[in-house]
């Protein structure tokens, strides 16, 4: 419902949802990077950051990295982006085990790291399963899986 009401303009809506997705489940912090996102899309940047913070102490996800190094660059913290891109690309290291969105994160991270190898690799795989599958990435946050198979890939 938050990406529903982002699309919308309506952004009252949108972190309540986020907001209250991130409420029932306390362990997981994709709700909370949509959200940061969203505030980041719209330059709300401190806030941003204050989210991404929250939402790392639940999980250290990789795309959740990579967002928080965006927003160290956008603060010129080299020495943090650059820390926080290398726990990211840890994280992330096997590309074929990441969903579409990882990936897309992933090209991020390693554009911003300079390793443009990396970024091939990401979007070989995601090519490679666009191919097989027809699947596209989601760019404006992630959306709930019918199985909740892989943890943190879920959100309201």
């Amino acid at each position: 419902m938050g990406i529903y009401y982002g699309e919308r303009g309506d952004h009252v809506r949108q972190e309540k949802f986020y907001r209250q997705s991130a409420a029932t489940n306390p362990g997981d912090g994709v709700a909370l990077f949509n959200l940061a996102l969203a505030k980041r899309k719209r330059g709300q940047l401190e806030s941003a950051k204050e989210i991404v913070n929250e939402s790392l102490h639940r999980e250290r996800l990789g795309p959740t990295l990579t967002l928080a190094a965006q927003l160290a660059e956008a603060e010129k913290s080299h020495t943090e982006r650059d820390r926080l891109l290398a726990e990211a690309r840890r994280v992330m290291a096997s590309v074929s085990a990441l969903g579409e969105w990882e990936l897309g994160w992933l090209k991020t991270a390693a554009q911003m790291s300079g390793d443009a190898e990396l970024g091939k690799a990401a979007d070989r795989e995601l090519q490679k399963r666009k191919t097989d599958r027809g699947v596209i990435a989601v760019e404006t946050g992630v959306l709930p899986e019918a199985n909740k198979g892989a943890p943190g890939l879920s959100s309201g």
